[in-house]
């Protein structure tokens, strides 16, 4: 936010003229800088809040916080943007850190491209890894604390003991190895594969090769991975509140298969059942299909946003 960097902005903008200003991330400079500007021009913008400001680690947690309520909030108070609201838990903690009204928030949710899902790749990958025709439980994504498998370790024993050849692939890079400690004491290890981080372009083939998918077990939300699974037509198992998305209703064993959170049992009831009855798991995984058509496909969501721009321009006029 040096002046030569403000003076730089200042100037590119100017010679854009947006009539609509729209931001990613509330804690950039970028942000900070662009908001000063469109504030002096009087041009409305739009803010696409990422990112909550949190923390596992409490002391870093509070000083994120206190980041979140003066800095980050003083900004948009300046702009007063129209918030874009990806789902339930950032609308809350929107309301929360920064007092965003009702009428300036805007539920649109992440957009996704569907993955095509082929299944010569899939028997593929499974040839690759040793998987043959055992049942497989994929899980996509690097391995971090806010997405840690121990819920799936927990559930593995139960799961063997219906299914002793299922076995459990993690996609992705593992920065919390606390999963594979726990699986070492519950003597469950040797049903676990690690393929590491892989190429974007390699996911769906994993996925083609998956039964069902699981990582999201946290209660953090659903995630673009999670969509993009569901597009391809394997059913997700996953720890989501039914109103994880504004004005979208997840609904268990329709379009999605919800469990509780830390319900190692349930977990591996919902994996057995989806592995047992493939009818039902064709169900479950068509309804998802339809849920992310319906919903989240990158068209959708650029026809909610283009509406959302018209309607912050046509108030910002109004005004004028």
């Amino acid at each position: 936010m040096r002046p030569r960097n403000v003076r730089h902005l200042g100037r590119t903008l100017d010679a854009f003229a947006p009539d609509v200003l729209h931001q990613h991330g509330q804690f950039f400079d970028l942000t900070f800088m662009s908001s000063v500007w469109a504030r002096r021009r009087k041009t409305p913008t739009v803010l696409s809040v990422h990112t909550r400001l949190e923390h596992p680690t409490r002391a870093y947690g509070k000083v994120l916080a206190s980041a979140d309520r003066t800095l980050v909030r003083a900004f948009m108070e300046i702009s007063r943007p129209h918030v874009v609201v990806m789902d339930t838990p950032m609308r809350e903690y929107i309301t929360r850190r920064y007092r965003v009204p009702e009428q300036r928030m805007a539920p649109i949710p992440v957009g996704v491209e569907p993955p095509t899902a082929i299944k010569s790749a899939g028997s593929v990958v499974r040839e690759r890894i040793g998987a043959g025709d055992r049942p497989l439980v994929l899980s996509v994504g690097h391995v971090i604390p806010v997405r840690d498998r121990l819920g799936l370790v927990e559930a593995l024993p139960a799961i063997l003991e219906k299914r002793p050849d299922a076995i459990v692939v993690v996609v992705g890079h593992v920065y919390d190895d606390r999963f594979l400690r726990r699986s070492e004491e519950l003597g469950v290890r040797n049903h676990i594969i690690l393929t590491g981080s892989v190429p974007r372009a390699e996911i769906p083939c994993f996925i083609s090769a998956a039964d069902v998918e699981i990582h999201e077990l946290q209660g953090h939300g659903l995630g673009t991975a999670s969509l993009e699974v569901m597009a391809s037509g394997v059913p997700v198992v996953a720890v989501v509140r039914p109103d994880n998305f504004p004005d979208v209703v997840l609904r268990s064993w329709e379009n999605i298969v919800l469990v509780r959170p830390e319900d190692p049992k349930m977990l591996a009831e919902a994996v057995i059942r989806l592995l047992d009855d493939p009818e039902l798991a064709g169900r479950v995984a068509a309804g998802q299909q339809r849920l992310v058509h319906d919903h989240f496909t990158l068209d959708v969501v650029t026809d909610a946003h283009v509406a959302l721009y018209e309607r912050v321009l046509a108030a910002s006029r109004s005004v004028g």
